[in-house]
């Protein structure tokens, strides 16, 4: 974050609010394939990350 960039706090009424208005544009929850799918692309991604370090 740079010195001129004021940090927000985002509370979780703005995230509710924020995941409703997702799931309408997306027309329900997503696929339970759909979020394994991520879940295992974010283990893939950490552990690439912490190998590199």
């Amino acid at each position: 974050m740079s010195v001129d960039q004021e940090q927000t706090t985002y509370t979780d009424e703005h995230r509710r609010r924020d995941l409703d208005l997702l799931r309408e544009i997306m027309g329900g929850e997503p696929d339970p394939e759909m979020l394994q799918l991520d879940r295992q692309r974010d283990q893939e991604f950490t552990a690439r990350r912490s190998h590199a370090a």
